[in-house]
């Protein structure tokens, strides 16, 4: 199970989250997870830098703008702010519809 903000329920249930960037690596390409009663499969994990992130991801991270994104990093990490030159572990990941019957599971 991989913690994730309750406003972002809708937008990975629909479809318009897609990514997490996160300090830790939650898994690798083709780990399953869990988020709001929901299966996700990761489809691609790299290290990338929060600017690049906010430049280039910030749409599939669930927000409308870089600024967005920039706002909610330092939201969910006051102590560490934001430092565009920071790799961390950039995450995609898609809705299964169905339990996967030998999930890998995301660690």
């Amino acid at each position: 199970k991989v913690p994730f903000l309750p406003e972002w329920k809708d937008r990975m249930r629909s479809g318009q989250k897609t990514a997490t960037s996160r300090t830790e690596r939650i898994g690798g390409q083709g780990d399953v997870f869990t988020a709001f009663g929901e299966y996700f499969v990761l489809i691609k994990v790299a290290r990338l830098a929060l600017g690049i992130i906010a430049a280039v991801y910030h749409r599939q991270e669930g927000c409308q703008s870089e600024e967005e994104f920039l706002n909610v990093w330092k939201k969910i990490h006051p102590r560490s702010g934001w430092t565009p030159g920071k790799n961390v572990w950039y995450h995609e990941f898609k809705l299964v519809q169905d339990k996967p019957a030998h999930p890998k599971r995301a660690a």
